[in-house]
């Protein structure tokens, strides 16, 4: 018998999807906070409130919606973010890319905290179980920090919150200690 060629084969899975034909994640706050406030704009559109209405949107690490602001649906609008009916519509694309954002500010968090542990490991060997062990704890730490977005005149911005309600910004607060 003739010499089988190599071939190439795909597998689908169950469902019949292959992996292009899911949509790719972001892992980057600031496009996820762009779509969320395009979200908004129309969320907003909906409900009747002017464009350019300032609100505070907090979300806490277990996924709940806290809406600050002074209009009189600003109740209304934090009871649809905890209950959205579908992704498909604005109020869901909200929910979902706020907490996109929060999870990949998170994220991004962690990442500059291991880099900070992998630079000090590798400059001080003899204390690198110290240094990831402080990696450790400021993962678990940045696991339970608050993300807020705000929204109003001009694009909106976001940041991950400390429990004393201080904006971590770009995590310049993370100090590897010295001992």
């Amino acid at each position: 018998p003739p010499a089988r060629s190599p071939t190439d084969e795909v597998t689908l899975s169950r469902g019949g999807k292959l992996l292009s034909d899911i949509a790719p994640i972001s892992l980057d706050p600031v496009f996820l906070l762009g779509k969320a406030d395009a979200a908004m704009k129309l969320v907003m559109e909906e409900m009747g409130i002017p464009e350019g209405t300032p609100f505070d949107i907090e979300v806490n690490p277990y996924g709940r919606v806290i809406v600050e602001g002074d209009h009189e649906k600003t109740k209304e609008l934090e009871q649809a973010l905890n209950s959205p009916q579908s992704l498909d519509l604005p109020i869901g694309q909200l929910v979902n890319n706020l907490k996109g954002a929060a999870n990949a500010a998170t994220i991004q968090r962690i990442a500059k905290a291991s880099q900070m542990a992998s630079e000090a490991a590798e400059k001080n060997p003899a204390r690198e179980d110290f240094y990831y062990d402080w990696l450790l704890s400021t993962a678990r730490d940045s696991q339970n920090l608050n993300y807020r977005a705000s929204f109003g005149d001009g694009p909106a911005t976001g940041t991950l919150m400390s429990a004393q309600g201080v904006a971590l910004g770009n995590h310049d607060d993370l100090v590897l200690p010295s001992s």
